[in-house]
């Protein structure tokens, strides 16, 4: 009984955002992501930082950067009432924001893709949700945040290797910025066959076809429109095809949790965000090693 009120809890939503101003619009981020809500604290300037990060504050004995949304997001900057400090994976980070409203909980189902409804938003945003009032909030791309502060973060020389050029991989990542530093990494590692899709949705859809080829392994992001990462693997794992295929979850949320839930759905390895060497690392794992020791 217990079991199957969860179950129809997960079918409701499966995620919780946090809602906050920034100006006039309304801005979401997973509960997850976000370690804390605090009231402003003093700000300390930071030498050589980039224009939209202010210096740096202490929480809790640590030190970490302040990034200004409003200049982020190029609109004018109204009273600050709340510090969001955000952890995504390594990296620990605080956001100076509007008011904080609540905890919305939603299904990736009914979040849908930036188009011409973000006028203009769509730079640093990954997705639409529509709110009961019939507004609207705008997902924050934390990624392409961190990739526009410090373009190198996610970045580095990768040790290319012959045999990886023999397995097919499929990619599905929200985050535009991420996707294209993703294919090039791989690419330069040796994994030169790498289909991508921006959603589980379509991703779900395209190798549920009969005439779609197989692939030796799947990377898929958990938060994305549509369908998330771990209901596109129960999807694959209910496919004779992919029932042992190794699926990558690359996850900037909490990876205990992630973990966790991903072995429920059927995830074969987690990943920390935006640790892309640590990817590489574990699709060898999972296909040249095992390929070697049959």
């Amino acid at each position: 009984m217990a079991l199957n009120m969860f179950q129809r809890e997960e079918q409701r939503y499966d995620q919780e955002l946090v809602l906050f101003k920034a100006g006039q619009s309304t801005y979401a981020l997973n509960v997850l992501k976000v370690k804390e809500i605090i009231r402003p604290v003093p700000v300390t300037e930071s030498p050589n930082r980039h224009s939209i990060v202010e210096g740096v504050i202490q929480v809790r004995g640590q030190v970490i950067p302040l990034i200004n949304l409003y200049r982020l997001l190029e609109i004018d900057e109204s009273v600050t009432v709340y510090f969001l400090v955000i952890e995504m994976g390594e990296q620990l980070f605080a956001l100076k924001t509007g008011p904080v409203s609540h905890v919305h909980r939603t299904h990736s189902s009914t979040i849908k893709q930036p188009d011409a409804v973000t006028k203009g938003k769509e730079a640093f945003v990954s997705g639409v949700i529509p709110l009961p009032d019939n507004g609207v909030a705008f997902s924050l791309d934390l990624e392409k945040v961190l990739h526009f502060i410090q373009p190198s973060h996610m970045q580095g020389a990768m040790a290319t290797d012959e045999r990886r050029r023999n397995y097919p991989l499929l990619l599905v990542e929200d985050s535009k910025t991420l996707r294209s530093l993703l294919v090039d990494a791989l690419r330069e590692a040796g994994y030169e066959d790498v289909t991508t899709f921006d959603n589980g949705r379509d991703a779900s859809r395209y190798l549920s076809d009969d005439a779609c080829p197989l692939y030796e392994a799947i990377v898929t992001d958990i938060e994305m429109p549509y369908m998330n990462g771990h209901e596109l693997t129960r999807h694959l794992r209910q496919d004779s095809r992919y029932q042992e295929t190794p699926v990558i979850a690359f996850s900037s949320l909490d990876k205990g949790l992630m973990e966790r839930r991903g072995e429920e759905a059927g995830v074969t390895e987690h990943v920390a965000k935006p640790d892309i060497h640590q990817l590489v690392d574990a699709l060898d794992r999972q296909l040249l090693e095992k390929s070697e020791s049959v």
